[in-house]
C-alpha cells in the first residue's frame, strides 16, 4: 500500500502544533478515513519524533484507513519500525486490530520476519492464536515463509499447533521445517502431551501421526 510519506515541510508544520493556539490547532480526532492520517504516515515511514508530537497533540492512534482497515500499528509493524511500534504500544493502542483480511499486526510481523517486533507484541499480550479470515495463524504464516526463529518463538509463547490440534500445521512443521516431534516447551510439555489435550475431533488422528513420526509422551 503505497502512500506518500512525510516531507520536510510536513515535519516542520507538525513540530509547531504544540505552540499553536487552541483555535488554530487542527482537530486531531477528525479525519477522512479514505486518506492516511498524519500519524498513519508517520508510522509508515517510522518517524518516531513526529509520532510523539502527533500523539502529544491528541492524534487518534486507532485511525483505520478505509476498506483496508489498516491502522498505524499495522503500518509500523509491516515496515519493521520497532521504535514506532513501541511508541504506539506505550500509548495503549489496541494490540490486535484486524485489517481487511482479518490479519493482526502479529501475523504481519510473522510474515515479514520481524522477530524483535514479534517479541514486543507478545510481551504486550498479542493473541498468538488469533486467526485471519483465511483461517491462518501467525504460526502458520511463519511456517509457510520458512521463518524458523519466529516459529520457535510462537511455540514458546504457547501458540501450540498440537494443543489446538491443527494436523496440517503439525505435518508442515515436521515434514517441511524439520521440527523435532520430541521438542519440549518451557513447561516441559511434549507435542504428544499437548495433542492429547487438543480438539477431540482430530485428537486421535494427530496422536497417531505423531506416534508414527517417533514422538514420545514423556521425555526424561
Amino acid at each position: 500500500m503505497a502512500q506518500a510519506g512525510f516531507t520536510a515541510s510536513h515535519a516542520e508544520a507538525v513540530r509547531h502544533l504544540p505552540e499553536a493556539k487552541d483555535d488554530a490547532r487542527p482537530e486531531m480526532h477528525t479525519f477522512n478515513e479514505e486518506v492516511p492520517s498524519p500519524l498513519y504516515l508517520a508510522a509508515q515511514t517510522g518517524n518516531t519524533a513526529i509520532g510523539k508530537l502527533l500523539l502529544a497533540c491528541g492524534a487518534n492512534h486507532e485511525f483505520e484507513l478505509g476498506s483496508s482497515k489498516y491502522r498505524p500499528l499495522h503500518q509500523a509493524v509491516q515496515n519493521g519500525h520497532l521504535e514506532f511500534v513501541g511508541l504506539l504500544l506505550s500509548s495503549k493502542v489496541y494490540v490486535d486490530p484486524r485489517e481487511e483480511d482479518g490479519w493482526t499486526p502479529l501475523m504481519l510481523a510473522a510474515q515479514e520476519n520481524h522477530l524483535t517486533i514479534v517479541d514486543l507484541l507478545i510481551l504486550n499480550s498479542a493473541n498468538v492464536n488469533a486467526r485471519g479470515d483465511d483461517d491462518v495463524t501467525a504460526l502458520w504464516i511463519a511456517s509457510q515463509h520458512g521463518h524458523i526463529d519466529i516459529v520457535k518463538r510462537l511455540h514458546q509463547a504457547e501458540a501450540k499447533a498440537c494443543q489446538n490440534a491443527h494436523l496440517e500445521v503439525v505435518k508442515y512443521l515436521v515434514e517441511n521445517m524439520g521440527e523435532d516431534v520430541n521438542v519440549k516447551t518451557e513447561n516441559h510439555a511434549t507435542p504428544m502431551l499437548l495433542a492429547a489435550q487438543g480438539n477431540e475431533d482430530v485428537r486421535v488422528e494427530l496422536l497417531e501421526y505423531l506416534h508414527e513420526k517417533g514422538a514420545r509422551a514423556v521425555i526424561t
